[in-house]
């Protein structure tokens, strides 16, 4: 709903554009005005006597029309202007029931926003995101976890994750160069990547560039600048796989936080010193340029002559003016009270990116910083209260976030443009052709019906949602085009050629004289004296109009078809309908030359046709009908190039380029804007229907006039139209008082939340106006109720935990004992670390923590709560650590691998011995003589899915102890499922009927086998994940299923796969077999891989996965392995098996998956391997339970013994 009063004048923002088609200055070279002798400061250039209006400007604009009241970003109170206040309804906070009231902190602030649609969440991508980057539409992630992830956002709304990449640290910053990605990663340096496969980029090398850490990246041709925290370093990335050290900037602050380059310029981030500027002209002898007043910098956005800075480690953010980049001066500073993360600039708006602190959420704001010396708060969005806003990048109309915990998203940006409708004006004829001079529109009509009549409408703008026909002038045929210069205008009037008009009275236009063209004057150009007629078959046709009582032809220029023209200087264009555009010379108005001609759809009909251009700059934008709009590069007028074509709906009709944005007239599809900030990436920021088929189009500030004929649309109205594109919200000022009914002063507008509340608990009340331009939107002031909260209360809580193990309590945990008075969701909004351990709390209250190695006493920390309003006092968590139960060894033994399996069954399912054996529904059999090992090589990660045992037989036989425990378990478990891995020629159908023989046991045979150990690990892969579900499956594992050796790494991650339920799959050293491509590629899509073992056994297959060793010895291996798998939080130390033989850890994994622990191996020698003696004297403290798997003869007694020593 747009409400407006009624205005006593209406100024705009800034003045209509001085269009050519009504310029009639002259021009000293291209591109740059010359004003005419006598013209007024300020005055339109070309616009004499009564039109020397600077344009429209709005008291009260459509985008002004609705203001809001946010408290603590929580709220929007809207008044409507010219209207009493609305009641207020729907006031209340997220968790307080009470529509009446509003409970807020004593220290909350009031903030006002500017109301429209709030920008919204397209789509959310959950990650840990530290920042955001886009290339294309494809945007990466800047992880703040070991990795970065990619996403296609070629649909904002619908965000598809393509790939990622395991990094090993925090992704400081990001950029691409052609078919790489650079990554500065902080300590490890720079990290290449190819990324020619979005879905799966390849890790290529690593820079170490000797620094503290790389936290800024930049790329310039074939130099790479990072920002290497203290100094900058300058690389050449001719062979983008091997960057080149070149040189080192050892500039005067102690830091270097982020570099941009532009042109010949490199800007760093100074950190505390400011912003420092270098000419690279030469990159291998950076020249020290200037650097700014010191303050803290650390991020960067560089827009033309300025510099946005953001602080990044610090409450900071800076604009600088770097025309001269050897004096960067400050031009404006924002005072804010919270880190700035992130910056970004797009248009005339800025987003910063905040961290969250104390009672102040994370979130956006948009600055409007069109005047840069004086940038105002436009919108507050995406408040967070959990998470750090880490990053912001712009994307056209939408913009990327990156929040630590809730991820990666995508926003519809603040300033992105919606075509209003303002006015209508009906007109007889159908409108033409319209162009505006001051308060006044020259719309041109045309008899669609005959053909034969058309005239010259003139209509009072000065309220452009209102306009007033004040003049009419009838012509002689239809009006196709109108240009006004000065008091004159000019018109091309179909058969009879140029019309010129006295317009210097709008009310009663009188005709001066008039020139016939011979065919269809289309369209009209001014230049000087000397006005350029596109006409038809006729071609081009230069009148003197010196004398406007006696126009006269002096040159014309013969084309085959002609619609439309532009003239800028000494460069006229032609829009010459199915054969393109035409460049001419007319520095000589007698005799034109053509120069260039650029046709962008050869060989089609006239329905596929350009209409019209406009020249801005050393750009051409030609309305090419279905096609859209071509922006074509004319700074070669001979060899004109094609730089963009801009996708518009309907027909592209005719076109006006108005600073950064293009106005589009679409014949059945109304106007279209499209951003031309870059002429090379324009982007379509807003459309709008509802005017029928809009022939001609022109822009006057934010104001655009629209001439519509009656043609085809079920919206068709013929005549004038107007529309409100302004592309943000309007600045306000407004006041506050708390008093009932004192007249409150005015507050000044600023990036922080004002208004402190200061009354004690209960009610208050705040009356609050809006104002613009300096008038205010009504006379009264809408009256809130606001009552002040009443905090929390957090109380201390008590636990106890064994040194050595983690403490897990569950929600709602150490908020459990606190209280709120109004009965509001409470929830933890900070704790400080524990004095001897490691804690880590949510929200909700559930935390976990572990004591430090070797502690035993009470440790405490402590922790804020909040009911969303208030966060009151710290409360205290104290947790008693006592000493750890003596540890101890074990050793599972047997005559033979087969009882080694089934008494390792019986610890892990049976610990007790009663035979009980308690949920155990499922069992796995694979066979497990010699040769056959591959088979329940991969079954960890099934048996972790069922919770299952495994247990091993052979070809010929069952043996004693495996059917035993089958027997025992279907005893206590009628319809245990026995699932068996492998074909026939290792588990016969006979061994399955003597497995179903047995009480107890399910009649349904389940044999997940394949032909080959691929083929199996593959299947088994699948059932894993059809039992479980894609999302619960965090990764897959690599083994080698082609040399034994590498068998005793499958089985050293083991524990890992069952315990997280992670499918393990063969591989060739060299290659991935089809069977297991197919899953990798299927249901296992982008899921991240790991690779059991080094480069030695696992080569190309590994590439992109993480590896958990690097190492070929088996035993460095094994250790290797468990620490990984430990330092991912996958399983522990608490249970640590050691092992000598194959055989004997075949179901071992299964066996300490169950308990979350880990395998390592030795020899059978007397001395237990180096590796492995390491592991167990390091976390000793952490192995509760020893076990060895085999007799005696597989690991000896004196290793048993050494064992024991060790846990001491």
């Amino acid at each position: 709903m747009r409400c407006y009063p009624t205005p006593t004048a209406w100024v705009a923002p800034r003045a209509c554009r001085p269009h050519r088609r009504w310029h009639c200055g002259t021009r000293s070279e291209r591109g740059t005005y010359r004003a005419v002798p006598g013209e007024a400061p300020g005055q339109v250039p070309g616009v004499r006597g009564h039109m020397m209006s600077t344009g429209l400007r709005r008291v009260w604009s459509a985008r002004a029309a609705l203001v809001g009241l946010s408290i603590l970003g929580l709220v929007t109170v809207v008044l409507i202007a010219g209207a009493a206040p609305p009641a207020p309804t729907g006031l209340q906070s997220s968790t307080h029931p009470d529509p009446n009231v509003y409970y807020v902190s004593t220290t909350a602030s009031l903030t006002w926003d500017a109301v429209g649609p709030e920008p919204s969440v397209l789509d959310t991508a959950p990650s840990n995101s530290g920042g955001v980057r886009f290339f294309g539409d494809k945007a990466f992630s800047l992880g703040i976890d070991p990795q970065f992830e990619i996403y296609d956002v070629s649909d904002p709304s619908a965000v598809v994750t393509m790939g990622m990449a395991a990094v090993g640290s925090a992704t400081n910053d990001l950029v691409t160069s052609g078919d790489y990605a650079y990554d500065a990663a902080g300590s490890r340096g720079v990290l290449v990547y190819k990324v020619d496969n979005l879905a799966s980029p390849v890790f290529r090398r690593q820079v170490d560039t000797t620094g503290t850490g790389a936290w800024g990246i930049a790329v310039s041709g074939d130099t790479l600048y990072v920002a290497d925290w203290e100094d900058v370093k300058v690389y050449d990335i001719t062979n983008p796989e091997l960057p080149v050290y070149v040189t080192t900037i050892d500039h005067a602050s102690d830091f270097a936080l982020d570099v941009e380059v532009a042109g010949d310029t490199l800007y760093v981030a100074a950190g505390d010193k400011g912003l420092s500027c270098y000419g690279v002209e030469d990159p291998d002898a950076p020249e020290y340029l200037g650097t700014s007043t010191p303050q803290w910098v650390g991020e960067l956005d560089v827009e033309g002559d300025l510099v946005y800075g953001a602080g990044r480690l610090a409450a900071n953010f800076a604009i600088f003016n770097v025309a001269d980049p050897t004096n960067p001066t400050q031009v404006a500073t924002v005072p804010v009270t919270r880190v700035v993360g992130d910056v970004c600039v797009w248009g005339d708006v800025a987003y910063l990116a905040f961290y969250r602190y104390e009672d102040q959420p994370a979130e956006i704001v948009a600055l409007d910083v069109s005047d840069p010396t004086s940038p105002k708060t436009l919108r507050r969005w995406a408040q967070d209260y959990t998470a750090h806003a880490y990053g912001v990048e712009s994307h056209g109309t939408q913009i990327g976030v990156g929040f630590t915990g809730s991820g990666f998203q995508m926003h519809q940006s603040a300033a992105a443009i919606t075509p209003t409708p303002l006015g209508y004006r009906a007109t007889t004829f159908a409108g033409s052709c319209v162009s505006v001079a001051g308060d006044v529109a020259f719309l041109g009509t045309a008899d669609t019906t005959t053909g034969a009549q058309g005239s010259i409408e003139t209509y009072d703008v000065s309220d452009p949602r209102s306009p007033g026909l004040t003049g009419q002038f009838s012509a002689l045929d239809a009006v196709h085009d109108v240009a006004v210069d000065g008091d004159l205008l000019y018109a091309a009037v179909d058969h009879f050629g140029l019309e010129i008009v006295d317009a210097s009275n709008p009310a009663s236009l009188t005709s001066l004289g008039s020139c016939d063209t011979s065919w269809y004057a289309n369209g009209v150009a001014v230049e000087g004296d000397v006005v350029y007629v596109s006409d038809y078959y006729g071609g081009m046709v230069a009148i003197d109009v010196s004398d406007s009582t006696a126009p006269t032809i002096i040159g014309s220029h013969d084309t085959t078809e002609t619609h439309g023209i532009d003239v800028d200087g000494n460069i006229a264009v032609l829009a010459n309908r199915e054969d393109g555009i035409e460049i001419l010379d007319v520095t000589s108005p007698s005799a034109p030359v053509q120069k260039g001609i650029f046709n962008p759809n050869p060989g089609t009909d006239t329905n596929e046709a350009v209409w019209d251009v406009d020249i801005e700059g050393d750009y051409v934008y030609a309305a090419d009908d279905m096609y859209g709009v071509v922006v074509v590069d004319i700074t070669d007028p001979m060899n004109p190039s094609h730089v963009a074509t801009i996708s518009t709906p309907g027909f592209a009709r005719d076109v006006r380029a108005d600073g950064n944005l293009l106005h589009v007239a679409g014949y059945n599809s109304g106007v279209t804007l499209v951003d031309i900030t870059d002429p090379h990436t324009p982007i379509v920021v807003g459309t709008t229907g509802g005017a029928g088929d809009v022939v001609g189009i022109e822009s006057c500030g934010e104001i655009v006039f629209a001439a519509s004929n009656s043609y085809g649309g079920v919206d068709a109205k013929p005549g004038l139209h107007t529309f409100d594109c302004a592309s943000m919200p309007s600045i306000y000022s407004y006041s506050v008082d708390t008093s009932p009914t004192g007249t409150p002063d005015t507050v000044a507008d600023t990036i922080e939340p004002l208004a402190q509340v200061t009354a004690g608990y209960g009610d208050n009340y705040f009356h609050v106006r809006a104002i613009e331009h300096g008038v205010w939107s009504y006379s009264g002031a809408a009256t809130r109720r606001v009552r002040v909260n009443t905090p929390p209360v957090a109380n201390d809580d008590n636990y106890s935990v064994t040194t050595g193990t983690t403490l897990t309590v569950a929600a709602p945990g150490i908020l459990d004992n606190d209280t709120d008075s109004e009965a509001q969701t409470l929830q933890v909004v900070g704790n400080d670390p524990a004095t001897h351990g490691t804690v880590l709390v949510d929200s909700d209250g559930s935390f976990t923590y572990r004591p430090d190695a070797g502690f035993i006493g009470t440790d405490q920390f402590q922790y804020g709560i909040s009911d969303g309003i208030d966060a009151n006092s710290l409360a205290t968590v104290y947790i008693d650590v006592t000493a750890p139960v003596v540890r101890t060894v074990t050793r599972v033994g047997g005559n033979a691998r087969f009882d080694v399996a089934a008494n390792l069954a019986r610890k892990g399912w049976d610990p007790a011995n009663t035979k009980a054996w308690t949920g155990v529904t499922h069992v796995i059999v694979a066979n497990g003589e010699d040769g056959k090992e591959a088979d329940p090589l991969c079954a960890a990660g099934l048996a972790g899915a069922y919770d299952a045992p495994v247990l091993l037989l052979q070809t010929a036989k069952i043996p004693t102890a495996t059917k035993t425990v089958i027997t025992e378990i279907a005893k206590k478990n009628p319809g245990v499922k026995v699932h068996i891995i492998g074909g026939t020629a290792s588990v016969p159908d006979a061994r399955w009927n003597e497995i179903r023989a047995i009480p107890g046991v399910s009649a349904v045979k389940d044999r997940i086998a394949g032909a080959d150990r691929y083929a199996v690990s593959a299947a088994i892969a699948t059932r894993l994940v059809s039992l479980k579900g894609s999302a619960a499956v965090p990764g897959v594992i690599l083994v080698a299923g082609d040399n034994t050796a590498a068998f005793y790494d499958a089985l050293a991650a083991s524990p890992a796969s069952f315990a997280r339920t992670m499918p393990m799959l063969a591989v060739k050293k060299g290659s991935i077999p089809g069977s297991v491509a197919s899953v990798l590629s299927g249901s296992l899509k982008g899921k991240p891989r790991y690779s059991a073992s080094s480069a030695t056994y696992i080569a190309g297959p590994a590439a992109g996965a993480t590896r958990l060793t690097t190492s070929a010895n088996r035993y460095t291996a094994a250790s290797q392995i468990a620490g990984t798998t430990i330092a991912y939080g996958w399983v522990a130390a608490t249970n640590t098996g050691l092992a000598a033989k194959l055989p004997d850890s075949l179901t071992g994994g299964a066996f300490l998956g169950n308990s979350g622990g880990v395998l390592l191996f030795t020899d059978s020698d007397s001395t237990m391997q180096a590796a492995s003696s390491s592991f167990i004297t390091a976390r000793k403290l952490q192995i509760q339970n020893g076990w060895i798997f085999g007799g005696t003869a597989s690991v000896p007694t004196a290793q048993e013994t050494t064992y024991r020593n060790l846990l001491k």
